[in-house]
């Protein structure tokens, strides 16, 4: 389903399963409810690839950059919610929800499971691992591997990433 007002420009690819809000953009060749990576080894020692019936949500007066991957989600939905910019080129992991208002440059990547909370700020080419959680307003600098959760609002920085206090990344909003 796709709501009132929103473009979906030459190229993209919307799989079945995805819902998208009302005035949202999705730029050039983006790839929405693919499947992502989930392997396991059955008993017999082959290995069986976990079936993607989630699907996606995507909220309204979202931005989508162009040749970006939402892969769908397992069971659940992967979720970007309300008011989101995601730029260029960026890959969000099945089962990932991104909060209201989230902003992540170019390039980022957010791993399977991971929570984003409302507010946040991921600058460009930071890399998220799977699992973990990131709070509310926070901000990751530029280039960033962050590999355990992180608190509300503090800004970090780094590889591996670490608080940085007088950081300060992404839009003044």
């Amino acid at each position: 389903e796709i709501g009132a007002g929103t473009t979906v420009c030459a190229g993209a690819v919307i799989k079945s399963g995805t819902w998208i809000g009302r005035n949202t953009v999705i730029r050039e060749n983006v790839v929405i409810g693919s499947d992502g990576i989930s392997i396991y080894r059955a008993n017999d020692g082959s290995l069986l690839k976990f079936p993607h019936v989630g699907g996606v949500f995507i909220g309204d007066e979202t931005e989508i950059g162009a040749n970006t991957v939402i892969a769908g989600g397992i069971l659940a939905p992967t979720c970007i919610e309300h008011k989101v910019v995601i730029g260029n080129l960026c890959n969000v992991g099945h089962c990932a929800q991104i909060g209201q208002s989230a902003w992540m440059s170019v390039g980022s990547l957010i791993a399977g499971h991971t929570r984003v909370h409302a507010g946040s700020t991921i600058a460009m080419g930071v890399t998220v691992r799977d699992n973990i959680t990131i709070g509310e307003r926070a901000s990751l600098g530029m280039g960033s591997v962050v590999i355990k959760s992180v608190e509300p609002e503090p800004p970090i920085f780094g590889h591996p990433a670490k608080r940085v206090p007088r950081l300060k990344t992404g839009p003044k909003r």
